[in-house]
């Protein structure tokens, strides 16, 4: 009623429901989680929130107002032990923290990492899973008129993994000819899981791809991924480039 639209972060370091004399009242993740058009953004790294919890508001929100994010910090891709030389905070246990150990800093997860943990942890169906990280954080953001789905005229923005869902390579193309065009919603079916037939060729995409990604050339694996990004989930091993 007051123009929010977006809870980032969810749970975290949010009430929940709690008493007020000798009555419970709700919090502020149950009174979200009760609008429906509000959308939320959760940490899916397996350690900010509780994969149960990931589970309850994908089951409540849906794919469509639920996007998955990273809160990653700079620290992402520093050795597990890693710690900051200013004394602010170490990376351990698969997460950043203060130095002092008294509370979580951040994140170190990538876009692969989250996609992972909802499949595997959270029971989140893969085709969901990958809406999240980048259909609905596109249309959060405003630019779903160029990426967040394997569409004809968007962005070729393409993560590969392999059937363990871990990264195997990336095709990243931009059309910087484009005529801006008016934004228009994604279908449920506009982002497929796709199997790769044939590992080194892009042809076998051209169903699902823009043209132009015909064209284009593998990069390496990348070290961290972006969520707004059309990422093609391959189920067939892929070689890295």
């Amino acid at each position: 009623e007051n123009g929010y639209t977006l809870a980032t972060l969810f749970y975290n370091a949010m009430k929940v429901s709690h008493k007020k004399g000798v009555y419970k009242v709700p919090g502020a993740v149950e009174t979200i989680l009760d609008m429906p058009d509000f959308d939320i953004e959760v940490i899916c790294d397996g350690i900010h929130v509780p994969p149960l919890m990931v589970h309850l508001a994908y089951a409540t929100k849906g794919r469509e107002r639920m996007a998955l994010t990273t809160d990653a910090l700079l620290y992402t891709g520093t050795p597990s032990d890693f710690k900051d030389p200013t004394g602010h905070a170490i990376v351990e246990d698969g997460v950043c923290k203060l130095s002092d150990r008294s509370a979580l800093a951040g994140s170190i997860a990538t876009m692969d990492l989250l996609i992972r943990t909802a499949v595997k942890k959270a029971r989140i169906p893969l085709i969901d899973a990958v809406y999240m990280a980048s259909t609905t954080p596109a249309r959060i953001m405003g630019i779903q008129d160029t990426k967040g789905a394997l569409e004809p005229g968007k962005d070729a923005d393409i993560l590969f993994l392999d059937e363990e869902l871990e990264r195997r390579g990336r095709i990243q193309v931009v059309d910087r000819h484009r005529s801006p065009r008016r934004s228009s919603s994604t279908s449920r079916d506009a982002m497929p899981v796709a199997r790769l037939n044939r590992a080194k060729s892009t042809r076998a995409l051209g169903v699902t791809a823009p043209r132009r990604l015909r064209r284009a050339r593998r990069s390496p694996p990348m070290g961290e991924s972006r969520a707004t990004g059309s990422p093609l989930l391959v189920t067939s091993k892929v070689s890295p480039a």
